[in-house]
């Protein structure tokens, strides 16, 4: 049960920095703008949830391999879930966070409690 709790906790608090990072303008999302994004180097961190397709997903991972960026995944986030927190009208399976700092506080978050690839 506790570690359930902690994953929850976790959760909450990487799409609480997702949602700081959206209102400061360093969210990127949407196939066309992560692959510019990525391809400018502006990513600092891709974040993939449990359900994104395969295709897309081998894509941004090869793009992101090529500049050196790093990627992980939200394994308690589906993209419809993702969506709504952010607050678009659709399902979002991919953001790149472009701010550094966001980036290293959110990969610490997840890498430190194991719930992110």
């Amino acid at each position: 049960m506790r570690y359930n709790e902690s994953v929850y906790e976790k959760t909450k608090n990487v799409l609480g920095w997702l949602g700081i990072a959206k209102r400061a303008g360093k969210l990127v999302w949407g196939k066309d703008r992560l692959r510019r994004a990525i391809r400018s180097r502006r990513v600092a961190l891709l974040l993939f949830c449990s359900d994104t397709g395969g295709t897309i997903k081998n894509e941004l991972i090869r793009r992101a391999g090529l500049k050196k960026i790093p990627f992980l995944e939200l394994r308690e986030v589906t993209k419809g879930y993702l969506g709504k927190v952010l607050g678009s009208t659709g399902e979002i399976s991919v953001v790149g966070v472009v701010d550094t700092k966001i980036a290293e506080r959110i990969s610490k978050i997840l890498r430190g409690d194991g719930i992110g690839t």
